[in-house]
């Protein structure tokens, strides 16, 4: 079973038998990052299949910018 948290050794440390020497290192991010776009295209996939955004969702969706309610209003203006 892989450890989620590896420990490092401090700089200014010389005895190593001492565990308050070492500093721990959560090796968790890395997993997030290889599983989060697995689980987001899914996410997006079921939502864009069940019609369950609106119009005007403009963030988090491909081909949509955040920046783009701006220019619906300057349009309507």
């Amino acid at each position: 079973k892989p450890k989620a948290i590896h420990s490092k050794q401090r700089k200014n440390s010389s005895n190593q038998s001492n565990p308050k020497n070492y500093l721990p290192i959560s090796l968790l991010p890395v997993v997030n990052k290889l599983f989060e776009p697995l689980i987001n295209n899914r996410l997006v996939q079921h939502l864009a299949a069940s019609n369950r955004f609106i119009d005007y969702q403009y963030g988090f969706r491909s081909a949509r910018s955040t920046a783009d309610p701006f220019t619906v209003i300057t349009k309507r203006i």
